[in-house]
């Protein structure tokens, strides 16, 4: 899975010692007003052991489905860019939203 951690923007390099490989963590990925820590690697790690047949197309979508902290950053964006009651509306938009809503599946 190392490949879908650099593809995610961890930046993760191998150290040799005598004894045993050993890891650094160089960089992590970061968005506008969040920049992820080891705890959030460490999260994704344990997600990815308790689910090894886990699969994913790329490396942010790795994030969004182990990474508790990402979750939440995307429904709080959603829900701020969401139509709110009492929002006006013009008539291009509401058809879009009934669209929307008419291929949504439960």
């Amino acid at each position: 899975h190392l490949s879908l951690l650099v593809e995610a923007g961890f930046d993760i390099r191998r150290v040799q010692s005598d004894t045993q490989s050993r890891f650094a963590l160089h960089a992590v990925p970061h968005t506008v007003g969040f920049v992820m820590d080891v705890n959030d690697l460490l999260e994704i790690l344990s997600y990815l052991r308790h689910h090894e047949h886990v699969k994913c197309d790329n490396g942010r979508e790795l994030l969004v489905m182990a990474s508790s902290r990402i979750r939440a950053i995307h429904a709080s964006r959603a829900c701020r860019k969401s139509v709110m009651i009492g929002d006006t509306l013009d008539r291009q938009t509401m058809q879009r939203v009934v669209r929307q809503l008419a291929n949504l599946q439960s």
